[in-house]
Formats: C-alpha cells, sequence, structure tokens
C-alpha cells in the first residue's frame, strides 16, 4: 500500500512560505530549508528500468541507515522528554509503529511524525484522535512545516545522508535548549526578602518579636552583637547577623522546618542549614559564659522564707533528669527507649533557685536511669559536675542521698499533688514534715524544664537531624534560657509545660537499696544532716502550731 500524498482540505489555508527562522523558535515547530518531497511511486522511467538486484541492495542499506538514525534520534530524545508525558509519547510512538508498518505512512513520514510528538500538546491531539483521521492529520501538520529529512528516494549518496544528519542533530540542538529555557524556573526571585521580614519584627509591634524570636527586641539585638563581638558569626554577603540568628530561632522556637525557613527568607535548603549549623556552634560556645556554676551564697528564695530557712540554708539549687524526644537509627534505638516505651535522650541538669541552669550534661540515651547520668557527671574528666564542700543540691528519690545531695525518706508521701489532693491529710510525722518542704523547693527544677520546653517546642518532637545536633541543640536552648532571664528576667514565659520533668506526674522510682548503699560507701553518705534536718524543721512546726 502507497502513502498518502494528497494534502486533505480541513478548510484552513496554509501558508507555504515560512522562513526557516520562523519554525525554529521556542513557539514553531521542527523544520528544515527544504520542502516535503511526497512518495510518488516508481513512475519514471528510470526507476521502471533499475535493476531488481539493485533495488534490494539499496533498500537494505536504507533499512539499516533508517534504523541507525532512529536510535541515534531516540538517544537525544531521552535527555529531552520530559517524565510527565514520557507515557503519552511512548503510546504515540507505539502508535506511529503500527500504522508503520500498516504502510499507512512511509519511513520519512514516520520520522517527522516521532519529532511532531515533541510540540506541546500534539502527542494528546494525536491520541484521542480516530485511527482514521489520524492519517490526515499527520499530513496536515506536516505539510505546514517543512520536511525534516529528505525523502528516502532522494538521499542518493553518502553526503547527502550525512548533510541530513547534521540538519537532525542541529535541530535536536536547539530543541533541547529551547526545552530546558521553557520551563527554567527561579526557585527564589525575590532578593532581601529575609532582611526585610527581620526589619518588620524589630520596627513592629513588641509583641510580635516575643512570639515570632522568643525573646523581645533588645534582648535580640543584644544576643546579635555579642555573636559578632566575640568573632562568633560574621555577615555574609547576602544574609546579615540578624538574619542567620533569626532562622535559628524560628527553627527551634517554633519547630519550623527546612522548607518554611527557605520560603520565608528566599533562601536555598542549604543556605537555610548552613546558618542553623553556624548559629548552633556558636552559642554552644557561649555556653562556659552563661551556664556556671552559682556562687555559695544562700539563696534568697531560702534566706527569706521561714519554711525552708534555716534548714536548708546551704543548699544552691536542684537536679533532676529531662527526657527529650530523639531521632536515630532503627539498630540504636533499643537503648534510646525509655521506660515509657519513646525513643529519648537522657539530660542532667542543675538548675538554681533563680531558674537559671547553671550545668547541663546531654546524650545519654534514654534507657539510662537519671543516678547513672549523675555518676557520670561526677566523674568525668572533661568538665565535671562539682560540688563544694558544705553545700548541697536536692534531688529525688532516683538519686542516692550521697555527700553533695539531699534527697527525700521512702516510704512516706513526696509529690505535692499527694499532698494537695482533696480529702489529703495534715502533715503527721517528721520525714512527711521535710519530704513536702523538700518538694516545694525542688519543683524550680521542674518549672525550669517546663519553661524551656514551652519557649522552645523543638525539644518536644523528633527531629531528623543527626544525633550529635540534636545534643547541641539541647545545650544551644540553655543557654538561650540562661541569656533571657539575664537580659529580660520578666520575659513573656509562653506555654510552659508543667509535666516537662520525668517525674512530674507519675510516682518516683527509688533508687535500689543496693546502690544507695554502694554510692553512700563509696561516695560518703548525707544521712546524718537530713536527721538532723528533720528533726528541727519537726520541732519548730510543733511549736508553732
Amino acid at each position: 500500500m502507497s502513502p498518502i500524498t494528497h494534502k486533505p482540505d480541513f478548510g484552513i489555508n496554509v501558508d507555504e512560505n515560512v522562513s526557516f527562522t520562523q519554525m525554529l523558535n521556542s513557539n514553531s515547530p521542527i523544520s528544515s530549508p527544504t520542502h516535503i518531497q511526497q512518495d510518488s511511486g516508481p513512475t519514471t522511467s528510470e526507476s521502471r528500468t533499475m535493476n531488481s538486484s539493485k533495488k534490494r541492495a539499496r533498500s537494505s542499506t536504507n533499512d539499516e541507515e533508517y534504523r541507525t538514525l532512529l536510535h541515534d534520534i531516540a538517544d537525544s530524545f531521552r535527555t529531552m522528554i520530559n517524565t510527565s508525558t514520557t507515557q503519552t509519547r511512548n503510546k504515540c510512538a507505539v502508535i506511529l509503529r503500527e500504522m508503520l508498518n500498516l504502510g499507512e505512512i512511509d519511513k520519512n513520514m514516520h520520522l517527522r511524525a516521532l519529532m511532531l510528538m515533541e510540540q506541546g500538546k500534539k502527542p494528546h491531539i494525536f491520541l484521542n484522535l480516530q485511527p482514521d483521521k489520524r492519517v490526515p492529520w499527520l499530513l496536515f501538520n506536516l505539510n505546514h512545516q517543512y520536511s525534516m529529512l529528505p525523502s528516502a528516494t532522494v538521499m542518493s549518496s553518502d553526503e547527502e545522508r550525512e548533510h541530513a544528519m547534521v540538519k537532525v542533530m542541529f535541530a535536536l540542538v536547539i530543541i533541547f535548549f529551547g526545552f530546558l529555557n521553557r520551563r527554567r524556573r527561579i526557585v527564589h526571585p525575590y532578593r532581601n526578602v529575609g532582611s526585610q521580614f527581620i526589619e518588620n519584627i524589630i520596627n513592629g509591634h513588641p509583641k510580635n518579636c516575643l512570639d515570632l524570636l522568643r525573646m523581645d527586641r533588645s534582648s535580640f539585638i543584644t544576643l546579635c552583637n555579642i555573636l559578632k563581638e566575640k568573632n562568633l558569626v560574621e555577615d555574609a554577603r547576602e544574609i546579615s547577623i540578624k538574619e542567620q540568628v533569626a532562622i535559628f530561632l524560628l527553627t527551634v522556637g517554633h519547630n519550623e522546618r527546612n522548607r518554611a525557613c527557605r520560603n520565608t527568607f528566599q533562601h536555598s535548603s542549604q543556605t537555610i542549614s548552613k546558618y542553623i549549623n553556624l548559629i548552633l556552634r556558636a552559642l554552644c560556645q557561649l555556653g562556659k559564659e552563661y551556664i556556671s556554676r552559682p556562687n555559695d551564697d544562700t539563696p534568697s528564695k531560702i534566706r527569706f522564707n521561714p519554711r525552708f530557712y534555716p534548714y536548708f540554708k546551704d543548699c544552691l539549687g536542684a537536679i533532676d533528669g529531662i527526657h527529650i524526644p530523639v531521632w536515630v537509627r532503627t539498630s540504636e534505638e533499643s537503648r534510646f527507649r525509655n521506660r515509657n516505651g519513646t525513643l529519648s535522650q537522657n539530660v542532667f541538669a542543675v538548675v538554681g533557685f533563680d531558674m537559671r541552669f547553671h550545668y547541663v550534661l546531654a546524650g545519654w540515651e534514654g534507657n539510662a536511669t537519671n543516678s547513672r547520668v549523675l555518676y557520670s557527671a561526677l566523674d568525668t574528666e572533661i568538665d565535671p559536675f562539682v560540688i563544694p564542700t558544705g553545700k548541697y543540691y536536692l534531688g529525688d528519690g532516683e538519686y542516692p542521698n550521697i555527700h553533695g545531695l539531699l534527697t527525700p525518706y521512702r516510704g512516706h508521701r513526696y509529690h505535692l499533688s499527694e499532698f494537695n489532693a482533696s480529702g489529703a491529710r495534715r502533715v503527721t510525722s517528721a520525714e512527711e514534715l521535710f519530704n513536702h518542704r523538700h518538694s516545694s523547693l525542688r519543683t524550680t527544677v521542674e518549672r525550669a524544664f517546663g519553661l524551656l520546653k514551652g519557649r522552645f517546642p523543638i525539644l518536644k518532637a523528633q527531629v531528623s537531624f543527626p544525633y550529635r545536633k540534636q545534643v547541641g541543640i539541647v545545650l544551644a536552648t540553655c543557654v538561650l534560657h540562661n541569656f533571657i532571664i539575664d537580659h529580660n528576667p520578666h520575659a513573656e514565659q509562653f506555654d510552659v509545660d508543667e509535666g516537662a520533668s520525668d517525674d512530674a506526674n507519675e510516682s518516683t522510682s527509688f533508687v535500689t537499696e543496693l546502690e544507695s548503699a554502694t554510692q553512700s560507701i563509696h561516695r560518703g553518705s548525707n544521712n546524718d544532716l537530713r536527721t538532723s534536718i528533720t528533726s528541727q524543721m519537726f520541732m519548730d512546726f510543733q511549736t508553732r502550731r
């Protein structure tokens, strides 16, 4: 069956004189400087007298060159085809191949039809046509442009075939770069958006700065100046120190993801991560200055309260552990699974009665007990937890009553909820009185943990950062907590998480008798001090009644 060579009448005037430049632009189909040459079949005398053997040899040569040409064009197309339209174009290619096999189109028309399927929505139009309408539609579209290749009967010499291949590759290059230019989009088209965002916060309503940056305007500016003066950070070419610090504060203060910060500040994901890590390291370096041991004077909370003074006059603060959710690899989950069944790191902290952190040890696995983390803090050679002679800290029942610590009595009510519950009996023994006042004073550490988590919600959720970075975030937020207290003691408290401490809402898991006895032998017992305080406290309590 010979291919159809007439042009169907669709009622549209087709302009045959289209320039080569017009055909190569982004809105025009692929074109070539020669007109379509229809294969009219063997009608000339020369074709009638052609030897049959020469016909077969030439046909074999043309078929081989045709397959090679198709292979080269297909390789070029693979680099340009959009994955979203690959299936549609593959279906078109299958249909065109079937039409070629049935003789409805010739090889030249098959080649040019494949090129046509790369133009806009034409593959979808081609698929939606009825089978008997596809050949006229192809002829109409192909006659509207110039031929991509000369007809197979014209390519009689190697030089012409090579010339045709050069045309094909040249057109493919133009299509490829035009395809890239049409689909290219600038991800962050706006400049200085981040700096303008920070200026609006600083110069706007004071509550906006508190809500977004978790500190007031003066504290934020002071923090930026301190980091700059200590050469911990510096202004970059397109991002200032204020913007760098704001990126970090939004991340930890609202648990913002990288993508959210990227859109807010109009920077790439790599830039956002870079400055989060930079500010994180800078704040950890400030830890030596802002997280330090308190002075040895009696805290004002004790000194001016007759319920606590003079009984706890040598107390410097309270200790406790807090569990921070972590994200770790599956192979490490067993070590980080705590007694509640969640993945966490056990953070040991020392808090003064001014709500400041005086010592922080982060990074221990969630299945480690509080007492084990305490021993690590006491025995480590790098930045150990040092308790001055004659002073002590308050701890709950998970810690042994050793030198430097004062813990409650076993077997008696301890948590304030047990004393304040409806229908709860009044204090009836010296041990209960000691436990009640001990718990009232030690709740400072739980309030500090609640304030820390309320101000920095990133500590409440698992974040897919490297574990070392997760540990650093805990230390950095503690530094920020102390910084805010130093520069604005009456700062807004946000949503305080009252249940932040591990034992805030559950009964205390006391350290075992064996461990307590072993540590008392190794580190010294504080039972005598506790007994003397209890006796004097209960005696005064009965006298005042």
